[in-house]
């Protein structure tokens, strides 16, 4: 009875439908891992420069050091992105290709800043062209220390003025003068 209602001339409908929907299908499911994939690297990413930014204002607050001249902050800093580096990549290479390390005074409140940048490759949607190879993200953390806290001996000294500050909220512009 349910066989005098299927018109015959539709048989392979379903192949084609299937056909054309099954690339569009894999090409989602590839976008969302090589972004999926993105994020887990801006996370780590973010991660390291906040333990990097945090141990560079802690050296920066010790060696008394200002915002012209602030080597052992850097070092520290380089240190610390160094080691998580290789920490979240295994014995993979270091895929960090730009690393900034600032520091500015405003007011009485230096502002200590690590600026990552990372390049992650895609593995999916690089089928679509060069412009899909790979997808530069970066982390930019800030640590604000008060120029006018105690003796310099111990960061936690500046427990009330001591903050870390996200890239969204960050009240000052580094770019201006670089």
């Amino acid at each position: 009875m349910i066989r005098k209602f299927v018109n015959r001339n539709e048989k392979g409908a379903v192949i084609v439908f299937f056909a054309i929907t099954l690339p569009l299908f894999l090409m989602l499911v590839g976008g969302a891992i090589d972004f999926g994939n993105a994020y887990i690297h801006k996370s780590r990413l973010q991660n390291t420069a906040d333990a990097a930014v945090l141990a560079g204002a802690r050296e920066f607050a010790v060696h008394g050091e200002n915002d012209s001249i602030h080597p052992y902050a850097d070092d520290e800093a380089a240190r610390y992105v160094e080691h998580n580096a290789e920490t979240a990549n295994g014995s993979l290479p270091s895929t960090i290709k730009g690393k900034r390390y600032q520091a500015k005074q405003v007011d009485n409140v230096i502002y200590y800043r690590v600026l990552l940048t990372e390049e992650v490759p895609f593995y999916f949607l690089r089928i679509l062209g060069d412009n899909f190879k790979s997808l530069d993200i970066q982390a930019d953390a800030v640590a604000a220390i008060s120029a006018t806290s105690g003796s310099g001996e111990d960061v936690f000294i500046f427990s009330r003025d001591f903050s870390l500050v996200n890239t969204i909220a960050n009240p000052d512009n580094f770019d201006e003068d670089g």
